[in-house]
Order: C-alpha cells, then structure tokens, then sequence
C-alpha cells in the first residue's frame, strides 16, 4: 500500500514537469514569434539618399498686405466739453486744419479778467517810471509796479497759448476711418475723437531671406500684384530694408506704391511682390516619396547603421518633387526614398543610391 501511493506520487510529479516543460516551450515560441527581426538571411535592398540642402528655381516673389503710408489719432490736447465736431467718417482732411472746438469761454472770461488788471498795472508803472525818473518816487515802488505789469502780460500770453489747444487739429492728411466722439460730449486731455489713415500711398513690408536680401537695393523698382486688379501690375520702390534679420534669417523690406493713379488701393489689401530676379535661396528637401504619411501626420525613414528608423518631421513648401523639411532630421542623414512598403522600424536594409538630376530626386 505504500508502495504503491510512493509510485503514484511520482507518476503525478512526473506529469506536473512534463507539463510545465511543455508551457516553457510554447512560452518560448510564442517569445520567438513576436520578437521583432532586426536580422534576416539577406537585407532588404532600398533606395536612400543623404539628405541636403537643395537650390530653389523660382522669381522671388514674396506676400504681403497693404498698409498706409501714415496713420494717427486725433486727440484732444485739453479737457472739456465738445461743442464742435468738423468731421464725418470718409472725411478728407488736411493737416493743421480744426476738426473739433473744446468749450473755450472759462479761459477767455480769465483773459478779459487779467486783462483789466494788466491795464491798471500798466497806469501804475507809467505813473511810478515818471516819478521814479524825476526823483518823487523810490526805486522799489518802480520795480514792484514794473513786476506786476510784466506778471500779468505772461498770464495773458500762456492763457492765450492755452486758448489753442482748445481747437483740435488733424495731425496729418487723410480720411477719417474712425469717430469716436460726438458733440456735448466730455473729453480729458489725450482723448481719441477719431482716426486718420493716409493711403496717397501704400506700403507692403515683406520678408525676404539672407540669400537674398544682399541683392537688393533702397530706391530698387519691383512688380506689385494683387487678385481684387485681375492682371493689373503696378510699380514698387524698395524704401527699407532691415539691417537685422529674425531667428530665422529673414529681413524686413518695405516696398511703397503710389495710390493716385488709375488704381485706388485700400489698405488691407493682399499683394504679391515681384523682384524680378530669381531667388538663390536653398532649403533642407527630401523628395516627395520618402513621405511614409500624409502630411498631416507626416515622418520618414532614416537608416542609422544600415537598420531603419522612424523620425517624425515638419514640412514646409513644396518645390516640385520635393519637399522643403523645417525639423525632424539634420543635414547628413540617410533618409530611405523608395521600398517602404517592404520595411518598418528595425529591418535590416541594404542601400542603393538615389540619383538627384535638375534639383528633383529620380530612381536610377
């Protein structure tokens, strides 16, 4: 009886190590099957090339909107309260005219006051000058009426200074977009009643890059075009260009166009800029087929030590076959241009050249 319960035991033993022996082997395949395959019998050949920085062939031609060429508020010097507003929105005005009265009457009521009181002073001084110079009178009395005369005609000359700032006038030539004020109304020192745009002429401040912008020149005419004039091409005079760049290395050109022609722009408008001349900038391309993704998710294989890798990216323009790439990968690296359908992220590839021919990538 023993015996046998010994050799039952052992039976059972035997049975739980086959089993578990037999779980570690399948556990092990199972292991083996999804374990990714860095390393295959024979590489898969693709097409790569070395990413680098490519010519743009295009007239450089930049965007821009329109903006006049002056602008300002009218603003009310003094306070007070408004008796006259001279203006209407679509107004024309012409610099230093009135275009608004601030009531005036407590100041000229104080002018005629110390008027009076500067006549009297004036009779005294005469008075005390003629005795003073005929020995009746002292000196001091002379002085102190002189004093007085001379103090009350200053009063009269500020208050008289200050009986201008009650007209308000336009700061510059031009139309008035904005009226902010009416009649009755009161107003501080600094007020806003209004603004005035000047669009005799326009200016378009666009960027230009580094590669460029040493080739152009202040007083340099270019083409300006715009879809609300169909074909009408008007003339531009470069009238600044930026002696400091941004972070990205481009610079601010401002270009002018005359408003008083055929044509009447407005302000706002959007405008192309022509510099008749080609640009010689270079930008970081890759062709448009290393693409994996669309471009609203867009990255590209990189192969580092003949093993791909994913690296997402940002684009930017197109040029053609190619694609402008403003982050995700450095000048240098391999970049897989063809064959991704066979490959993913840790496949072992083997390279084949891509040819570059007239700035566009193309297979050998």
């Amino acid at each position: 009886m023993k015996k046998r319960t010994i050799i039952t035991i052992l039976i059972v033993l035997v049975l739980v190590a086959l089993t578990i022996f037999q779980l570690a082997r399948n556990k092990k395949k199972i292991n083996d099957a999804n374990k990714p395959k860095t390393e295959f019998a024979e590489a898969i050949p693709v097409y790569s090339m070395e990413v680098g920085k490519i010519p743009i062939e295009q007239t450089l031609v930049r965007t821009g909107t329109l903006i006049p060429i002056k602008e300002a508020d009218i603003n009310a010097i003094t306070g007070g309260r408004l008796v006259a507003i001279n203006f209407q929105l679509g107004s024309h005005v012409s610099q230093g005219a009135v275009v608004a009265k601030i009531d005036n009457q407590q100041v000229l009521l104080n002018i005629r006051s110390i008027e009076l009181q500067r006549d009297q002073a004036k009779r005294d001084y005469d008075r005390y000058k003629a005795l003073y110079e005929g020995d009746a009178a002292p000196e001091i009395n002379y002085q102190n009426a002189q004093l007085q005369y001379e103090n009350l005609s200053n009063q009269i000359s500020i208050l008289q200074k200050q009986l201008g700032d009650f007209n308000i006038k336009a700061p510059i030539s031009g139309v008035v977009i904005t009226k902010l004020k009416e009649p009755g109304e009161f107003v501080g020192p600094g007020a806003v009643l209004g603004h005035i745009v000047d669009v005799s002429s326009l200016k378009a401040i666009v960027k230009v890059g580094e590669a460029d912008i040493y080739n152009l020149n202040i007083g340099q005419v270019v083409k300006v075009k715009t879809d609300v004039l169909n074909d009408a091409v008007l003339d531009g005079t470069i009238t600044f260009i930026s002696s400091k760049g941004d972070a990205t290395h481009n610079y601010d050109v401002e270009v002018s166009i005359k408003n008083n022609g055929k044509f009447q722009l407005k302000a706002g408008t959007f405008v192309s800029v022509d510099f008749s001349r080609q640009s010689s900038e270079t930008v970081l391309a890759i062709p448009r087929s290393a693409l994996v993704e669309s471009s609203q998710n867009p990255y590209i294989y990189v192969v580092e030590n003949n093993v791909v890798v994913s690296k997402p990216v940002v684009l930017g323009r197109s040029f053609g076959n190619n694609v402008e790439i403003l982050d995700g990968i450095k000048e240098g690296e391999r970049v897989v241009t063809s064959g991704l359908i066979n490959i993913k992220p840790g496949i072992k590839v083997r390279l084949i050249e891509h040819t570059v021919n007239n700035n566009a990538t193309t297979q050998p």
